[in-house]
C-alpha cells in the first residue's frame, strides 16, 4: 500500500468507530471520499468546483461552497480530511478556524500539505510549477493557483493558532514521479514502488508531501 494511504487507514482508524462522520475538505472528484466510504465511514464531500464535484456528488452526500465559511453547525464532524488545499486558499487560518469550528471536542484532522521540514520554502514554489506544467493541457485551466507556499513550521504554526494539536508529522511520496502519478495512470505503479522504498529506507529527503494528524483541543 501506499504510505499515504496506510497512514490515511490509521488515521480513520484511530479512535474511530464506522457510525462517525467525516468531511472530505476539497474532495475534487472524489477519489479520497470513495477510499473513506469502502473503509465503512459516513461522509460528506466539500468543494467549491462544481464541475468536479459532480463527479463525487454521483457517488456520496456532497455540498458545495468555500472552505473560509464552511455551511456546517459547530462540532457536526467527528473526522476532517483536507489533502493538498490550504495552499490554494486565500486564508489558511481562517480555513483551519472553520475546520476547528466543525469538528467534535476531540475529533482530528488529516492535512496533507506540499511541504517538508528542512527544506526552504521555495521548493514548494518549483514543484507547483512543475505539477502545472506536467498537468494534462485538458486540465490546467482548472488547475488552482498556488497562494501560499508554505514552510513545515508555517503550517504548525497556522494548526496551532487553530486550537488544533498536532499529534504526529509524517513525510511522503516520491518528489520526481509524485508529480506525474496524480495525472497519468501509467506512471503510478513506478510512483508507488519508488515511494515504499523511500518510506522503507527513511529517505525522507525525496519526499514533497506532509502529513499532519491534528486533535482539536
Amino acid at each position: 500500500m501506499d504510505p499515504f494511504f496506510s497512514r490515511l487507514e490509521g488515521f480513520l482508524k484511530q479512535k474511530g468507530q464506522h457510525r462517525e462522520l467525516v468531511l472530505d475538505l476539497g474532495a475534487g472528484p472524489g477519489s479520497i471520499s470513495d477510499y473513506v466510504a469502502t473503509a465503512g465511514f459516513n461522509l460528506v464531500a466539500f468543494d467549491i468546483d462544481k464541475v468536479v464535484l459532480r463527479q463525487a456528488a454521483a457517488r456520496h452526500p456532497a455540498v458545495l461552497g468555500d472552505a473560509h465559511c464552511l455551511p456546517f453547525r459547530d462540532s457536526r464532524f467527528d473526522k476532517v480530511i483536507c489533502i493538498n488545499v490550504i495552499e490554494h486558499v486565500v486564508d489558511p487560518r481562517q480555513v483551519l478556524l472553520e475546520v476547528q469550528r466543525v469538528l467534535v471536542q476531540g475529533g482530528r484532522l488529516f492535512l496533507s500539505v506540499p511541504c517538508r521540514k528542512g527544506i526552504p520554502k521555495i521548493f514548494g514554489e518549483i514543484y507547483a510549477k512543475l505539477a502545472h506544467f506536467v498537468m494534462p493541457k485538458s486540465q490546467r485551466e482548472r488547475h488552482c493557483y498556488v497562494e501560499h507556499n508554505l514552510s513545515y513550521h508555517e503550517v504548525v504554526r497556522l494548526l496551532e493558532s487553530a486550537s488544533l494539536h498536532v499529534e504526529h508529522a509524517r513525510h511522503s511520496h516520491f518528489a520526481v514521479t509524485g508529480v506525474l502519478a496524480g495525472n497519468y495512470r501509467w506512471i503510478r505503479p513506478l510512483h508507488l514502488i519508488l515511494s515504499r522504498t523511500v518510506e522503507a529506507l527513511h529517505l525522507h529527503f525525496l519526499t514533497i508531501n506532509t502529513q499532519f494528524t491534528c486533535e482539536r483541543k
